[in-house]
């Protein structure tokens, strides 16, 4: 919450846990519009967010090399879930009828302070490699 001049508080962040039907309904952004100030709104649904079943890169890329040296025995890992698309168009009405939103990821964070800070910072949400990168550098890596 921070100050804004003459209206008392406002609110810097909005976390929404609620469905995309929920999102999408015209009530909800003339809620999500009438809060004061204009904050940022996370769209934080689990079943709505971009998913990625492993957050350390390097494990990705050990699965990938591993699936490189024998595919019956090490499954290449599960790819990112992209965002549902209902769950996409509501983000884009929001953001259409301009309230500030963005759809969750895992390590996405949202900074409070300092002031000339904040906002999201999506600077630790993770870009996995694809197998075909992966496969390229160990193609590299190998002497010929």
């Amino acid at each position: 919450v921070g100050k804004t001049a003459g209206e008392g508080r406002a609110l810097t962040a909005v976390v929404h846990l609620s469905p995309a039907e929920v999102v999408a309904s015209p009530s909800y952004r003339e809620w999500m519009q009438g809060l004061r100030g204009t904050p940022q709104h996370v769209l934080a649904n689990p079943a709505a967010c971009e998913f990625q079943p492993a957050v350390f890169p390097a494990s990705i890329e050990l699965q990938h090399k591993l699936h490189s040296l024998h595919a019956q025995l090490f499954p290449p890992p599960a790819p990112p879930s992209p965002v549902p698309a209902s769950y996409s168009a509501a983000a884009s009405a929001l953001e259409a009828a301009g309230v500030r939103a963005v759809a969750g990821k895992n390590l996405l964070k949202f900074h409070l302070r300092p002031v000339a800070a904040q906002g999201v910072d999506t600077s630790s949400v993770l870009a996995l490699r694809t197998m075909k990168e992966v496969q390229e550098e160990l193609a590299r890596d190998v002497p010929a």
